[in-house]
């Protein structure tokens, strides 16, 4: 279209017309072409050509493959607007370039490599374009003039001189580089005073260069690194590595056994079970032997207690929990400080001390009575600053008990005992104190059956998933009617399983409201107590006021017989 001077040779016009057929024949072919509308394969031809006509690449490809071309004369000898006329057809020729499009839908399956073939295709088009921009704003080929490049022997020659200064353009070449050049491409090469539009030209080669230049290098550094990504990958992982065991501050000996279990064990993406261990006791077992709960518990007990423990981060003025939830976790503190708020419905007979404020700071715990009785917490605990804390959950509390029952009666006794201190032991009957045990008892061994049920569960669907894949392999061999029992078996297995499940969950709400129970009624006792402790103290009073005023009386009597 910029070269309008040129006559292409034969087998070039050869070419194009075979192209111009090619697209008339797509065209054609696209009216029988299937579609897939919402995963959904159409083959019906009227349904094709309505969504073919209906869309924007009809009236592209009717406009691209039309010859316009041979319609109009381009002969060199016509007149100048005649050949204007014959480019300005020419130009309906660019829609056909937008069917490149779809040569980038099947780059996309070669993900390392798409996006540096795509920049530089790019690259390669638009240095085409900007080249065939300048020729059209330089035009040193005019009518009348006769220039040795402006000959069709010469018009490769040409092409490459402009290719060129697009090139240099793009890479960061101004215009005086530009006009300097001594070709009839030459800036100046008419006048000493370019064009303006060649300077425009050039102001938007100068950004579209830069970006241009990010992108190759970009998509290069990253086929570089795409060359080595295990090495790059491992590498990562250890200063990730490096970085969790400086903030976590391990010991030497540690540290150089995780460094040697990253090392070695290459392909294995997690940390084996030993040293997952080792380092979960060194980070929490000084914070659990200063729990009540876990000061007799034996080291299997706390390394599987520091396996299952979880951290979270809670910032000032978050609450942790509040008051009337149901508890269901454990809290430790490793770093911090949380405020105990006082109870916002505070009973009559109720003691003092829990309208005090309290303050815990690191190594502090809250919420154990909650983990083993799954009661309705008293009061709120609020962060007051920056806090991280640990938190063992009910389902790895109910773990801890399924694989060590023998932990289950050390967990009683000091729930006994943390419910007596919390109550005292004058506001405690025999009856209540009686109860509360078999609460407890009932509770934990609740917790230990439905852990041993859920894990025979697991089996159980573990074993029927193999049975299931047996049964299949027999039945494909032998074809027997051995396979009816075993369906017969597997439905009598899950409808058992499914009935514990739903005894449980039962047993578990009903456990729920009679520990909740429990409290109301050990509240109530001692509301009683203090009221009749406070009646009794009355009663006193009233004795010793009366024991007064009759001392008073028997004096006055004497003295009345004193004076007689």
């Amino acid at each position: 279209m910029c070269f309008d001077w040129w006559t292409p040779a034969d087998a070039i016009s050869d070419f194009m017309i075979f192209l111009d057929v090619w697209f008339i024949l797509d065209m054609i072919l696209r009216f029988r072409t299937g579609i897939v509308d919402c995963g959904t394969i159409i083959m019906n031809p009227s349904i094709i050509s309505k969504h073919y006509i209906k869309s924007v690449w009809f009236y592209i490809d009717a406009f691209s493959s039309f010859p316009f071309e041979f319609i109009f004369s381009n002969d060199s000898t016509a007149s100048v607007s005649t050949r204007h006329t014959v480019k300005l057809m020419k130009y309906f020729k660019v829609p056909k370039l937008l069917r490149l499009g779809r040569l980038l839908k099947n780059l996309n399956r070669y993900k390392g490599y798409n996006g540096i073939v795509t920049v530089f295709g790019s690259l390669i088009y638009v240095s085409h374009f900007t080249s065939c921009v300048w020729v059209l704003l330089v035009n040193p080929c005019p009518d009348g003039t006769i220039e040795p490049l402006c000959s069709n022997d010469q018009m490769l020659n040409l092409y490459l001189i402009a290719y060129q200064i697009s090139i240099a353009s793009l890479t960061g070449g101004t215009m005086d580089v530009l006009q300097s050049t001594t070709t009839v491409l030459g800036g100046s090469y008419k006048s000493k005073n370019p064009a303006p539009s060649l300077y425009v030209w050039s102001i938007i080669m100068q950004p579209l260069g830069a970006i241009f230049l990010a992108l190759i290098f970009g998509n290069v550094i990253a086929l570089v690194q795409s060359v080595n990504r295990n090495g790059n990958a491992f590498r990562k992982k250890m200063d990730q590595v490096y970085h969790e065991m400086d903030s976590l501050n391990l010991p030497k000996s540690l540290r150089n056994r995780n460094l040697s279990d990253e090392m070695t064990l290459l392909k294995d993406r997690v940390m084996s079970l030993p040293l997952r261990h080792q380092i979960a006791i060194c980070l929490y077992k000084e914070q659990l032997i200063k729990i009540p709960f876990f000061q007799h518990a034996t080291d299997d007990v706390l390394g599987m207690i520091c396996m299952l423990l979880r951290q979270v981060i809670y910032m000032p003025n978050d609450y942790i929990f509040k008051e009337g939830e149901i508890g269901k976790e454990l809290y430790m503190i490793v770093k911090g400080c949380v405020e105990v708020l006082p109870t916002e419905s505070p009973h009559e007979g109720s003691n003092p001390k829990t309208q005090d404020t309290v303050l815990l700071a690191d190594g502090d715990f809250f919420g154990e009575i909650g983990i083993v009785m799954e009661v309705y917490r008293t009061r709120s605990v609020r962060a007051t600053t920056m806090a991280e804390l640990c938190i063992l959950t009910k389902d790895g509390f109910n773990s801890i008990l399924g694989d060590f029952p023998e932990f289950a009666n050390e967990m009683k006794k000091l729930v006994i005992k943390r419910i007596t201190l919390l109550y005292g032991d004058e506001n405690m009957s025999p009856e209540t104190l009686s109860r509360i045990t078999d609460i407890a008892e009932h509770n934990l061994q609740k917790r230990i059956k439905a852990y041993a049920s859920t894990r025979r569960y697991m089996q159980r669907q573990t074993e029927l998933a193999l049975g299931t894949r047996d049964k299949r392999n027999l039945l494909h061999r032998l074809q027997s009617p051995v396979a009816k029992t075993l369906d017969i078996d597997m439905n009598d297995e899950e409808k058992d399983s499914s009935d514990d499940e739903s005894g449980s969950s039962e047993s578990e709400v009903d456990d729920k409201l009679l520990a909740s129970k429990v409290w109301l009624i050990a509240r109530q006792l001692k509301k009683l107590k203090l009221e009749a402790a406070q009646q009794t103290k009355a009663m006193q009073s009233n004795m010793n006021a009366i024991g007064n005023t009759l001392t008073s009386i028997q004096e006055q009597l004497q003295e009345l017989r004193a004076s007689k």
